[in-house]
């Protein structure tokens, strides 16, 4: 229903003076593997282990576009679930409708990624948030992003998003030993000071989440982009004890700030990152920092 809406605006919003263009359907295939090559290991039986290779990430991606709307289909697979709570090794990434209503606004619906700080840094990984469930996170959802250039030297862009659940899947890094010291309850600072993630826990679900998403941007050959976000949440603890079950319900707040510099071929940038569950555990705030550099380099003439 609601994607049949979106594409309602869409038509509306279309020019019934010219001739539409037809629509497209791009496909883009991605594939990354995996090498390992053991240096000075040996098994229980005093062997060295072989050389392995496997793919890591697999990814088919659709875009179609029709007049001012564009439709997104995302799907990976691996050898092996991308987490120990994966519940299969193929999953859907990102499922979208995208419907770009003036110059500048889109609206979004559908599975999308949560807008939490930078969303990318540029190395292999996406970025230390990404191992910790913060970004790069597909959620239930719709969206409303803008890029309007309100000066000759700054532009204003943000997200506003609002998520009804999320998937039950993200990069949150979550081995055995880590979601031990955590006791499985979001809310519980421990392991360096992380709070376990709600999607890779099986005894919550997090809904109803709103999140605003600012980062303009000011300049023209130097550029400076200050980076804000804000998230709410509603996270569901239910559990099974004896013939009763216990129901709680917690808060998860999430905010971030940030800046990223931009001369040339030369990208510098740092944020932080704050988060704690209050109503299910310790409320203190846990911390997460990045920071990264990344040059360049081009000959003259050649396209940046």
């Amino acid at each position: 229903m609601l994607a049949s809406w979106l594409l309602a605006v869409a038509l509306a919003f279309a020019s019934p003076d010219e001739a539409p263009p037809p629509p497209t359907l791009t496909p883009h295939l991605v594939l990354m593997t995996r090498q390992t090559f053991p240096v000075g290991e040996k098994d229980a039986d005093g062997k060295r282990p072989r050389p392995s290779a496997e793919i890591y990430n697999a990814r088919v991606r659709l875009e179609g576009a029709w007049r001012v709307a564009r439709a997104v289909l995302e799907v990976r697979l691996r050898q092996t679930p991308l987490r120990t709570f994966s519940p299969s090794n193929v999953w859907l990434q990102q499922a979208y409708v995208d419907v770009a209503t003036s110059e500048g606004l889109h609206w979004q619906a559908g599975l999308l990624y949560e807008r939490i700080g930078v969303e990318w840094d540029d190395s292999w990984f996406g970025n230390v948030g990404y191992l910790d469930g913060l970004k790069l996170n597909p959620d239930l959802g719709v969206s409303n992003a803008g890029d309007l250039p309100v000066a000759p030297t700054v532009r204003l862009r943000w997200e506003a998003q609002y998520f009804l659940q999320e998937d039950g899947l993200n990069g949150f890094y979550a081995p055995e030993a880590k979601r031990v010291a955590l006791g499985d309850t979001p809310g519980v600072v421990g392991w360096d000071g992380y709070t376990l993630d709600p999607d890779s826990s099986p005894l919550h679900s997090e809904r109803s989440a709103v999140v605003l998403h600012l980062h303009p941007a000011f300049g023209r050959e130097l550029t400076i982009s200050p980076d804000f976000a804000f998230r709410q949440s509603d996270i569901l603890y239910e559990v099974s004890r004896g013939a009763t079950v216990e129901h709680r319900v917690g808060h998860r707040t999430i905010a971030s700030g940030g800046v990223v510099l931009e001369h040339e071929g030369l990208r510098l940038l740092g944020e932080g990152i704050w988060e704690r569950v209050t109503g299910l555990g310790d409320p203190r705030w846990s911390v997460h920092w990045m920071t990264g550099a990344r040059y360049t380099w081009t000959r003259p003439g050649d396209p940046i």
